[in-house]
């Protein structure tokens, strides 16, 4: 077939689409031992894996869809102006979870809470591995940390009061304006981590878009 090129966890090849991640699926919990379970190039589970075991998943970091859309309304002298941005059918691995999730990395990082409901030999039905799993290096290769990415989020809302120009006409001023601006306030999302926009693959090496609130008071003489 045609020639692969490996660029980490995605991968490149005629007559694929552009940067689709390539890698192995991961299936739970084996509820004998708690280690990782995958599916091999067999198309059979197994708890070791390689790049033989890797295929191009469905999941890509470029979106599909993306756009904005906004509300611009007023009544009374009350205004709102919004602006919204959404992407949608995008993945990203989600490499701060995978950290939090490695019991090889416990007592030097944090860790998630998600070791609570860790298998054990009485919680065999678990979902989350052994913290005692031997086979937890296997995970890189496969799709267990591969997250959707969609997300629509608030980027700007201005709400506010223009005052009426009845109420200016015996004073020095010919218009007042008092308004509230929130920045990136609310985000809807699956995701778990700091913040989902952005078109990279990973999560990492980003600094999260700040949630911002402001007030205003606008004044024309």
């Amino acid at each position: 077939g045609e020639q692969l090129v490996f660029q980490g966890n995605v991968a490149q090849q005629n007559g694929k689409p552009l940067n689709a991640f390539y890698l192995a699926p991961y299936l739970g919990v084996n509820p004998e031992n708690g280690n990782l379970l995958f599916r091999g190039a067999d198309g059979l589970p197994t708890e070791e894996i390689d790049d033989e075991d890797r295929r191009f998943m469905d999941e890509n970091y470029i979106p599909s869809y993306q756009g904005g859309f906004g509300l611009n309304a007023s009544y009374k002298g009350f205004f709102v102006n919004s602006n919204f941005s959404f992407v949608a059918d995008i993945a990203r691995f989600d490499f701060d979870l995978a950290l939090l999730s490695s019991p090889n990395n416990i007592g030097s990082y944090g860790a998630t809470t998600d070791y609570l409901r860790a298998w054990t030999e009485d919680n065999r039905g678990a979902t989350f591995p052994s913290i005692n799993a031997t086979n937890v290096t296997f995970d890189g290769l496969s799709d267990r940390f591969l997250r959707d990415a969609s997300y629509i989020r608030l980027k700007n809302v201005i709400v506010g009061y223009d005052v009426p120009a009845k109420f200016l006409d015996k004073t020095f001023l010919s218009s007042v304006r008092v308004y509230g601006q929130a920045e990136n306030y609310f985000t809807w999302s699956n995701w778990r981590g700091f913040d989902v926009e952005g078109l990279n693959g990973s999560n990492q090496g980003g600094y999260p878009s700040p949630k911002v609130i402001s007030f205003g008071l606008d004044i024309s003489f």
